[in-house]
């Protein structure tokens, strides 16, 4: 039996702005609930509509939704902005050989004017009719005829105020986005690694922890360039909410963050591409006070921004919403973690942004006792890039079970200095984790540098280990100011309680590789978790 050799991917870490920008996003979605009656009333419309036997059971070729719920980029309603849902009647290419634009929108119109539900329910727009429920949810039904036989995509649909037919291709247009937002393989992978090791989900239930490991994620893994959208339509929502006349349409929005998109794996970065994208088209403009011109991506003869051609006033707006959603990204690159959490505020709302970061404290906390539990129960592991798994990984070191951390500073006696022993130390660090650490001698000791960021929910620690043959090795922490403590395990020295010394004989042919660097692993997580909850987790003596 052959098996295909594994392809290494890179690794990629989902940010803590990130993680949060997906907590926000994934609190505007339309609850399960409401989408559910989305469905359920589009439904009941597009079969009323379907078996009309006056005039669209003959001419109706398919009917689906368009927008947001077809591109899956949903927000709630803004305070009481109402809450909708678009659909398309697809005709076929005939009937719009036999009917004229007017004619099509009429029939739309007396079709839903004949049933007794709808009836009350409905008022004429400019290229649909609108159905507005009790509780203000309202879905607008455009109707528009394929535009020849061959093309599924590319309609024309009745414009009332010109009175004749326009171009359109909403089908075409979300096929276009799924296409755009859609990562490659090896991306997707990657974030899903990083999406994974951040929210503790494991591929291999049956073998985890399960009273320990989060069962149900805090968000869903979606496209970034689908979160952007989400974000920067409720940025919108907020910015003109005292005048909602000159907002921007979420079309606009969608396609310039479509255009934009360059498949980055980070929402932060994809909001930055919208920005410096708008930035360039405007700059390219000779004529600064001309609107740039934002195309149907899926029929070039449809133009969204032909309204600012029109009414400048719109353009104005756009731009200078462009402005505020750019300086609000340079305050969320705010390296202060308090600064952030303010400008977040500032932008989605302060009791919002206070839940989430909330959620966020009980996740990682829950996350990183996970962690510290495993190790306790001993059945923590450790990969060759330093990360702490509850799980068999390919390619991992078992950590050694049955530790403590704790007791007073032990040193061995003397013993007889080994040169070889420093190499056969450096040959098996440099053999598992490659070019992870640094190692150099200096006399008779062995000096070991490096990073370690042991779970997506941690800081990258720099370490140094000093080591001489025979002896237990000293970690310090090189990269964070630590008040030395004795119920973190940190000695005046500061250097770090890593075992308690009954517990193991350290002897010459103990490895640095498979004990000291999974044991400061597991220190920086336990430490990290005291932070959050002021006790100290793992398994323990005191001092």
């Amino acid at each position: 039996m052959h098996t295909q050799p594994t392809q290494v991917l890179l690794p990629y870490h989902l940010s803590e702005i990130d993680d949060k920008l997906n907590r926000i996003a994934e609190s505007l979605q339309l609850p399960k609930s409401k989408r559910q009656l989305a469905s359920e009333r589009y439904k009941a419309l597009a079969t009323y509509l379907e078996n009309d036997p006056i005039f669209f059971k003959y001419w109706t070729k398919d009917a689906y939704p368009q927008g947001s719920f077809a591109i899956r980029t949903t927000v709630k309603p803004y305070k009481k902005l109402e809450f909708d849902l678009d659909f398309v009647v697809h005709l076929e290419w005939r009937a719009g050989n036999y009917y004229t634009a007017m004619q099509i929108l009429e029939e739309l119109w007396q079709c839903l004017n004949r049933d007794g539900t709808y009836k009350d329910m409905i008022e004429r727009k400019n290229r649909c009719v609108r159905v507005t429920y009790a509780d203000g949810f309202y879905i607008d039904i455009m109707a528009g005829c394929q535009k020849d036989m061959w093309d599924n995509h590319r309609l024309k649909v009745p414009d009332r105020k010109t009175r004749i037919w326009t171009a359109s291709s909403p089908l075409g247009y979300a096929l276009w986005f799924k296409e755009i937002s859609t990562l490659p393989d090896n991306e997707f992978l990657r974030l899903k690694r990083a999406y994974n090791e951040k929210l503790n989900i494991v591929d291999q239930p049956a073998i985890r922890l399960s009273q320990d490991i989060v069962k149900e994620p805090p968000y869903e893994l979606k496209s970034p360039l689908e979160r952007a959208v989400q974000i920067i339509k409720r940025l919108r929502d907020i910015y003109f909410y005292d005048n909602q006349d000159l907002a921007t349409s979420s079309i606009i929005l969608t396609t310039i963050a479509g255009y934009s998109y360059r498949k980055q794996l980070s929402i932060f970065e994809t909001i930055d591409g919208i920005i410096s994208y708008v930035d360039g088209l405007v700059g390219q403009q000779w004529n600064k006070n001309r609107p740039i011109k934002i195309l149907n991506p899926a029929n070039q003869e449809e133009a969204f921004s032909d309204k600012w051609d029109d009414e400048p006033e719109l353009y104005t707006s756009f731009l200078e919403f462009i402005r505020f959603v750019k300086a609000l990204w340079q305050r969320l690159r705010y390296s202060d973690e308090e600064k952030r959490n303010l400008a977040m505020m500032d932008a989605f709302g302060e009791s919002r942004v206070k839940a989430i970061l909330e959620e966020f404290k009980t996740h990682k906390t829950e996350v990183l006792r996970s962690i510290v539990n495993a190790g306790n129960a001993g059945a923590l592991y450790t990969t060759s890039d330093v990360k702490l798994k509850t799980s068999l990984q390919e390619n991992s070191y078992h950590n050694i079970p049955k530790r403590n951390f704790g007791g007073d500073n032990f040193l061995m006696p003397i013993q007889r200095f080994i040169p070889s022993v420093n190499q056969w130390q450096r040959h098996h660090i440099q053999k598992f984790y490659g070019s992870q650490f640094k190692s150099t001698t200096i006399g008779k000791k062995l000096i070991i540098t490096g990073k370690i960021r042991p779970h997506a929910y941690c800081e990258e620690y720099k370490i140094r280990i000093e080591y001489v043959s025979g002896q237990t090795p000293q970690v310090f922490i090189t990269s964070h100011d630590i008040k030395p403590l004795a119920k973190i395990h940190m000695y005046k020295s500061g250097a770090l309680c890593l075992f308690y010394p009954p517990d193991l004989k350290w002897t010459y042919r103990t490895k640095i590789a498979d004990h000291t660097i999974p044991w400061v692993a597991e220190w920086i997580v336990a430490y990290e978790l005291f932070q959050l909850t002021d006790k100290w987790e793992a398994n323990e003596v005191k001092h």
